[in-house]
């Protein structure tokens, strides 16, 4: 994707888009939009070998004199004459981490990052530094680590759903909302995406989106659904749907008869609707002579 857009324009890449919802395969949507394949193929793969000669530009990742035993020791003298060796820094900073050495591991990780080696893959050296300021306490590095992560490879969910764990710790709604989007961007069936965006919905205000993933949930088969009627029962009464509010209300009592906020909640919707003027329902309808008659524009 990002090679299209780069050599032949976001408008390209739309086009493309547009042909296989027409019907065409991907090698008709590509001539249609780009061209010939071999040409295109040609293209890619000095692309492809330009990414790969820029990435870790000034690290060494020779490895053909490396010892089978690679010991600290070694490791140190590989060092010695070669700084920015890419696996002594590396094999130096794990066996740290095995060893609790965290900070001297977070200093070879560090100039890992400086070289420019990281992926944001699972099991690169960003995620080892991720871990590493975890353990250290160091909140702040660890989600600047995890953010870089997930620029770096737009399909990291781990990196998202830590990211998401610490803004829910924090109160940063804003940067769970987005990342919660992100991982349902990934895959939209995850369970702990919806209920993140539902969280920082409801702190932000915004009930009409809190609405949409709590309604995803329960078509997902929650484990627990009482907690997921409740939640819509409250997004409902906030955004003004009372008859909607009082409905999840009580699938929330029909699922837990015991669950004591939703019979609170309940109580509130009812005394709400009882305020409601006569003649007027909350869903836009009329009511006429105790019968209801669909609203007129």
């Amino acid at each position: 994707m990002q090679f299209l857009v780069e050599r032949y324009g976001f408008d390209s890449l739309l086009a493309i888009l547009d042909s296989l919802a027409d019907g065409l395969s991907i090698s008709q949507a590509l001539e249609k939009s780009v061209g010939s394949l071999g040409r295109l193929d040609a293209s890619f793969n000095e692309y492809a070998k330009q990414v790969a000669d820029a990435f870790g530009q000034e690290a060494d990742w020779s490895r053909e004199n490396l010892p089978e035993e690679l010991n600290v020791q070694v490791l140190e003298e590989i060092l010695e004459s070669s700084p920015n060796h890419y696996w002594a820094l590396r094999s130096l900073a794990e066996r740290c981490m095995e060893t609790g050495k965290l900070e001297q591991a977070k200093k070879h990780l560090e100039t890992l990052k400086q070289l420019g080696c990281f992926t944001g893959e699972g099991g690169d050296p960003s995620s080892l530094l991720a871990t590493v300021n975890r353990e250290l306490g160091d909140m702040e590095r660890e989600k600047e680590t995890l953010e870089l992560m997930s620029n770096l490879n737009a399909s990291s969910l781990p990196s998202l759903i830590r990211l998401i764990d610490l803004s829910t710790e924090n109160g940063e709604w804003e940067d769970c909302l987005r990342d919660a989007r992100r991982v349902l961007a990934i895959n939209p069936l995850r369970t702990d995406g919806h209920q993140a965006v539902a969280t920082a919905s409801e702190q932000l205000g915004q009930p009409a989106l809190a609405i949409n993933s709590l309604t995803s949930l329960i078509a997902l088969s929650p484990v627990d659904p009482a907690s997921i009627h409740y939640q819509l029962a409250r997004a409902y009464r906030t955004s003004g749907q009372l008859e909607k509010a009082k409905e999840h209300a009580l699938r929330t009592l029909a699922e837990a008869p015991r669950y004591r906020d939703a019979h609170q909640l309940l109580l509130e919707i009812i005394g709400r609707l009882s305020k409601e003027p006569t003649g007027k329902s909350i869903d836009g309808d009329k009511e006429v002579g105790g019968e209801q008659t669909e609203a007129k524009p």
